[in-house]
């Protein structure tokens, strides 16, 4: 049971009838939180709008709930707590930044998950840099931001692979040496979810009645739209930062994940 309850989860979820929202959506939901979703988003070096380059390292913390899929899901809710770090760095007089990620997945689901790690790296390009009139010093940036993850779960055999594409837009505003940043990030996700799978019996949209059987290897890729965004106090140069953010997917019934990430700036080097 315990080696594959995690397997069980997911694929009774997205193999379950859930009337306009069909496996592939689901998938996109999993695959995406379990992998490069468990990543909160913060605040990344070009979002200041700095001409600055330099090395960062950003442990974090992120909670994602998943919602109760049923009343008679054998399974019922289940969280993911999520703990890791990122490398980060900034080059081109800070117009683009370059992450490392991984992390460890701990499931708040009984004795019947396991845990896993994840890591992946993204890259982060500022397109657009203006100051706004109505505060001295802030600022408004627009940047094209891509990430790709994958984990794989101990002996189970699921394996989730994730690509995101978004368009953080921040604006800053100056405070002594640091700069207050609030954000949104409009953006899509694609996902793969490969498991064993499971044949389900459902009366209702939305609810899992039983699971039976299992054995061969299923796979399902899917996309979806997202937000994301947050709010961070950020060091021009260097120092300790942290930022807290949100990210929702737009697939029905799931739920949005919360997070927090400290930054340690090292010495910055300014190229103005």
């Amino acid at each position: 049971m315990r080696t594959s309850a995690l397997a069980a989860v997911v694929l009774a979820i997205v193999a379950a009838p859930l009337g306009a929202q069909n496996v592939h959506d689901v998938a996109a939901y999993f695959g995406t939180a379990l992998t490069s979703g468990i990543e909160p988003p913060r605040v990344e070096q070009p979002m200041l709008g700095d001409n600055v380059n330099g090395w960062a390292l950003n442990p974090f913390y992120s909670h994602q709930s998943a919602s109760y899929w049923g009343s008679s899901d054998p399974f019922g809710a289940f969280g993911v707590n999520a703990f890791g770090g990122s490398v980060s760095t900034s080059i081109l007089a800070g117009r683009v930044g370059i992450e490392a990620m991984g992390g460890y997945l701990s499931f708040s689901c009984g004795s019947r998950c396991t845990g896993g790690f994840t890591g992946g790296g993204s890259a982060i390009l500022r397109v657009l840099h203006a100051p706004l009139p109505f505060i001295s010093g802030s600022r408004v940036t627009v940047s094209l931001r891509s990430a790709a993850a994958g984990s794989a779960t101990d002996g189970n055999y699921v394996k989730y692979v994730s690509a995101t594409a978004g368009l953080p837009i921040a604006i800053s505003a100056p405070a002594s040496t640091y700069r207050i940043v609030g954000f949104l990030t409009p953006g899509i996700t694609w996902a793969s979810v490969k498991a064993p799978g499971f044949i389900v019996s459902s009366s209702r949209p939305d609810t899992i009645s039983q699971i039976i059987g299992g054995g061969s290897i299923h796979q399902h890729d899917g996309g979806s739209g997202m937000l994301s965004g947050g709010l961070g106090l950020a060091p021009s140069t260097s120092g300790l930062g942290m930022s807290l953010g949100f990210q929702r997917i737009f697939v029905r019934r799931a739920r949005t994940q919360f997070g927090a990430t400290l930054t340690y700036k090292l010495s910055g080097r300014s190229n103005r």
